[in-house]
């Protein structure tokens, strides 16, 4: 089973860098604890992450029968959660507002279905751009904003 397939709910819960940088600092921390033994893992999953990951984490861990209590297999399995999320793909989102946790969530599902892939969002707030957004993905980005649409009516007008 690939990671991606395998850890398919917990990448659903995270969806923008900042999220990422998050929970890949907590699993170094839990990590780390797999070399101390007089540590709880469960203890530490519990402290460093967020309730809602927490529990996901804990599915992933039966479903796939993963012992905690044996340093090496925890390790793997922390290790290639890391991995996954520092190789997924960003798209660049910038706005003219700070999105919602809702709204961020709904790009992220739209993004995901409609292209059929896992990305995390790297959001940039820009009042400048007045309304829409820019995207930016794989070395391109398009300009959807209000600012664009007014200058080039502007230039337009100016050439007249």
């Amino acid at each position: 089973m690939e990671p991606a397939d395998r850890y398919s709910q917990l990448l659903k819960e995270v969806f923008t860098t900042q999220q990422s940088h998050i929970l890949i600092d907590a699993l170094g921390h839990i990590i780390g604890a797999t070399y101390d033994s007089t540590k709880n893992l469960q203890t530490e999953i519990k402290t460093r992450l967020p309730f809602d990951q927490t529990n996901t984490i804990v599915e992933i861990v039966k479903e796939n029968q993963i012992d905690l209590n044996d340093a090496t297999q925890a390790q793997e399995f922390f290790s290639e959660l890391v991995a996954l999320f520092k190789t997924l793909p960003t798209v660049d989102l910038t706005l003219a507002y700070s999105p919602t946790y809702s709204e961020l969530q709904q790009f992220s599902q739209w993004w995901r279905k409609n292209f059929k892939a896992n990305i995390l969002l790297d959001i940039t707030i820009d009042k400048n751009l007045i309304a829409g957004a820019m995207i930016g993905y794989d070395g391109t980005m398009k300009d959807y904003s209000l600012h664009k649409v007014l200058g080039t009516y502007v230039e337009e007008k100016h050439k007249q």
